[in-house]
């Protein structure tokens, strides 16, 4: 019997985690919510793993492309381009929500003074105002790349390995080379670190899942319940047409795509973080798609920080 293909096992042990997850919740069994506690620290522990990588990758993967003497043209054609396709997709996915959330969610009757208890008992602070355009554009520029790569912030990141690695390509040949030379191992060792990773992927999902299952317990009902399956719903929309448009346009077979998606998106239902899903994105891409590495390096990261879908929706 043919063992199933890494990305299927990890999506083995994700649905089994749910289910098993789901027993613990129906059955109330405390010996089941002490195992939870036990193997949650494993799901805790991949993801660490996952997250370690992706400062040094991306930052690695950016600093070797712009440095090399074809990375500078490439990086203002694929830029404008990225972020044109980036925008014009937040604006459908936009328009989607404008279309089909008002009748959805006109079916959703909350009481006023049930909304205000939970808000109260929720601890969650009033939303407060949106920064400004002006800010954001300050934003871009970080004060102390440090703290920017602790915080995980991506696109400041970004701003500053792209000068750096555009600054390295100014540079004589004799001092650039030895440099991109480094940053490509690093590049390289990490995209190795991140295999090993995915490799335990059936392990870190299941114990997430049955987590995620657990803590969810009778949250979900009601009104909650409706919420998370209509939106949930809307953005399973979204992906299908993400699914027919771009293997469209790239002339790339649906069951290929699928492929190279599956592992970031098992590390996103487990994790809820499009960040932590970032080095199996950058490894599905090179792997499975044949993606340039420097293309990977500098669209990705750049899509994760930008092509927010559950935002714009």
């Amino acid at each position: 019997m043919k063992t199933p293909a890494p990305p299927i096992r990890a999506l083995i042990g994700l649905g089994l985690g749910l289910v098993v997850g789901g027993i613990i919740v129906a059955t109330g069994s405390p010996l089941g919510r002490a195992l939870s506690e036990r193997i949650e620290p494993l799901g805790t522990m991949w993801v660490n793993g996952l997250r370690m990588t992706v400062v040094p990758l991306v930052m690695s993967l950016l600093v070797a492309t712009l440095a090399s003497s074809e990375g500078a043209r490439m990086f203002g054609a694929l830029g404008r381009r990225a972020i044109g396709i980036f925008l014009t997709l937040l604006i459908v996915i936009a328009i989607i929500g404008l279309v089909a959330a008002p009748p959805i969610y006109s079916l959703m009757h909350v009481d006023p003074a049930a909304a205000a208890a939970l808000r109260a008992s929720s601890g969650v602070a009033p939303t407060t105002t949106p920064p400004t355009f002006a800010n954001w554009i300050v934003s871009l520029v970080p004060a102390n790349v440090i703290a920017t790569a602790a915080e995980g912030t991506m696109l400041p990141l970004i701003v500053f390995a792209a000068f750096f690695g555009l600054a390295l390509a100014r540079l004589d040949e004799v001092l650039r080379a030895p440099a991109v030379s480094f940053f490509r191992a690093v590049a390289d060792a990490m995209l190795a670190i991140v295999r090993w990773i995915l490799l335990l992927a059936p392990i870190g999902a299941f114990a997430l899942a049955v987590s995620l299952a657990v803590h969810l317990g009778n949250a979900t009902a009601g009104v909650i319940l409706f919420y998370l399956v209509s939106h949930s719903g809307l953005l399973l929309i979204v992906l299908g047409l993400l699914y027919i448009v771009i293997p469209a346009v790239t002339r790339t077979s649906v069951a290929r795509f699928a492929r190279a998606l599956l592992p970031a998106q098992i590390v996103v239902v487990s994790t809820r973080s499009s960040l932590a899903a970032l080095p199996a994105m950058l490894d599905g891409a090179q792997r499975e798609l044949g993606v340039p590495a420097p293309v990977a390096g500098f669209a990705l990261p750049l899509g994760v920080s930008l092509l927010r879908a559950n935002t714009g929706l």
